[in-house]
């Protein structure tokens, strides 16, 4: 519901900028992952594309939707949504008669890399997938420093370590998401899995050694280091950026801390560290 606006915006201005309309327009959603929620981000732009043609009294253009993850997606679970989803908004057309012809397609590979032909895509749309990051930062495995230890005194001496290397891969993977599309605190809340899974080893549930080796590829960046590194690549402009809190409004009484492990740890999570997340809209420089 929150990202609706930002997706209804860039569309206003792709349509208004546009007389009469193109006869067919590419959507990318970057990160799709699988089920029904795979569809949320590009219903939400045929549904503001058809309102816009609508208001402009023009003939709405033919709709081609990319929806795009790593291959080991589910995309059989995906497909099987889409397909419905195409012929649902081919057969509905609305009560003025008309909505936008929809084709959909599936485009494995990673974001970080290209993915279609140059200036083929209109919109590009991506949701809670940037902060995970092409692979886990390489200084750490090289020499073998773990992503979390429970000896707070050594947990102290690496922790700063850990997170410059996030940071730097963060860096490198974003510059390379943007260059790629450019032609012409969630932190702590991973350190608290990280620590029930390292109490699981301290009790034989896992393997010491797997536990050890174990990394998560997520980085949450601040709002200084996006904007810092949108501006060092140099091809888009930022429309708007917006800090969300992700569980801003939400009775935390409905998160049992009953769940983990560790009620403290939690606590502290809830009311020291809420979870955020950006919304960031994008425009290439001409």
């Amino acid at each position: 519901m929150r990202l609706k606006p930002q997706i209804e915006e860039p569309i206003m201005k792709l349509c208004g900028n546009s007389t009469p309309l193109p006869r067919s327009m590419v959507i990318a959603d970057l990160g799709c992952s699988c089920g029904p929620s795979a569809l949320t981000l590009v219903s939400a732009a045929v549904d503001a594309i058809h309102r816009q043609c609508l208001e402009l009294q023009q003939p709405p253009p033919e709709l081609s939707l990319l929806l795009n993850d790593l291959p080991s997606n589910d995309f059989n679970t995906t497909v099987k949504h889409l397909v419905a989803f195409q012929e649902r908004k081919n057969i509905d057309k609305g009560e003025h008669g008309f909505s936008p012809f929809v084709m959909t397609s599936i485009v494995p590979g990673s974001f970080y890399g290209r993915l279609f032909t140059t200036g083929s895509v209109h919109l590009v749309l991506s949701s809670n997938s940037l902060h995970w990051l092409s692979k886990v930062p390489e200084d750490l495995l090289k020499n073998d420093i773990p992503m979390y230890h429970s000896d707070e005194q050594l947990w102290r001496k690496t922790r700063p370590v850990v997170l410059d290397a996030y940071a730097r891969q963060f860096r490198k993977d974003l510059l390379l998401f943007l260059e790629c599309r450019a032609d012409g605190s969630a932190q702590q809340i991973w350190e608290f899995i990280a620590s029930i899974l390292d109490d699981m080893a301290s009790r034989g549930v896992l393997d010491k050694q797997k536990s050890k080796a174990f990394y998560i590829p997520l980085y949450s960046p601040s709002e200084k280091e996006v904007k810092e590194i949108i501006e060092e690549q140099g091809s888009f402009s930022i429309n708007e950026l917006q800090v969300h809190d992700s569980i801003a409004g939400v009775n935390k009484a409905v998160i049992s801390p009953k769940k983990f492990n560790s009620q403290a740890l939690l606590q502290n999570e809830l009311t020291k560290n809420p979870r955020v997340f950006l919304a960031l809209s994008l425009e290439r420089q001409s």
